[in-house]
């Protein structure tokens, strides 16, 4: 039966193949059918959106049987993309980052037009700085890149309130604190890690909240186990500030044994401060780090004075 299925719907993705209007199936004859494989190259190829969709996906990542084509997949993803499918537009755009950065971006962002949340959110990553993507045509833009991440925010994209709030609280300027602190809690209320670190920052420093040291406890100690932070991400400076706070706190979110230590807090932030004051550029990943490493530095110094 499975076999019966999978001929009839080949059968018609062929005949349309023939006429030069529908990507090609190649590795899908050599696979074995599944009756959700079957019926989606049935619906793909009478121009169903999702479908196309779907199928495109199934040969994107080798499932169902079917043979991994990513030229075959970004065909079946620009069909779905010519009826305004979003998820495809998306699809069709991580596929051709690589090869082909300027037609990536201009899929964002007519995805972006079309209202999906990740376009905008992906749209100002990429007005913002925060992702770079080589001879694309988009100039650096703060203002542009606001405006898609609050359009993304409106619609409860947690990355965007990240990433909107980081922009809210990249300079001394403090007017914007406080709604950033709120953007925080609601992407820390959606799993966001760093997020739940930048509450515990300012917590710790007072910044769009009153300083409170035990709720900033509250917010670090869930670090490690509700949520996982990734190294990697962070510079040699950031960790120096991390290693400090985690010192400071006498709180592992990073790996390791920890037990609360000024002396190693001091050294750490000193260390932190040292790196901002020698480099030109900014060797923090968020400029509240330098802030932090400065604030804390004033507490011991307050604390250990005679």
């Amino acid at each position: 039966m499975k076999l019966r299925l999978h001929t009839i719907a080949l059968s018609v993705v062929l005949a349309l193949i023939s006429g030069g209007a529908w990507p090609g199936t190649a590795g899908a004859q050599d696979s074995p059918s599944t009756a959700q494989s079957d019926a989606l190259a049935e619906a793909a190829a009478r121009g169903n959106a999702a479908a196309q969709y779907e199928y495109g996906h199934l040969y994107e990542t080798g499932a169902e049987g079917i043979t991994t084509d990513y030229e075959v997949a970004a065909d079946w993803y620009r069909l779905a993309a010519e009826q305004d499918h979003l998820a495809a537009i998306l699809a069709l755009s991580t596929l051709l980052l690589q090869r082909d950065p300027p037609e990536s971006i201009r899929l964002v962002l007519r995805a972006a037009e079309l209202g999906s949340p990740e376009a905008q959110w992906r749209a100002g990553q990429v007005y913002s700085g925060r992702i770079f993507v080589p001879l694309v045509g988009v100039n650096l833009d703060r203002e542009i890149a606001l405006q898609w991440f609050e359009r993304a925010v409106q619609q409860g994209h947690h990355l965007a309130q990240e990433a909107l709030a980081d922009l809210y609280t990249d300079s001394d300027d403090p007017s914007l604190y406080q709604e950033a602190f709120t953007l925080y809690q609601q992407a820390a209320d959606g799993g966001a890690a760093w997020a739940a670190l930048r509450l515990g920052i300012m917590y710790t420093i007072g910044e769009g909240v009153e300083e409170n040291e035990a709720a900033a406890f509250g917010w670090f100690a869930r670090l490690g186990s509700e949520y996982e932070l990734n190294p990697d991400r962070f510079s040699a400076a950031d960790l120096d500030v991390l290693g400090g706070l985690q010192s400071y706190y006498g709180l592992n979110f990073l790996g390791g044994d920890i037990e609360r230590d000024l002396s190693a807090a001091r050294e750490a932030f000193t260390i932190a401060t040292q790196s901002m004051n020698a480099q030109l550029f900014q060797p923090f990943l968020h400029a509240s780090f330098g802030r932090t490493a400065e604030r804390i530095l004033e507490k011991l110094e307050t604390a250990s004075a005679p």
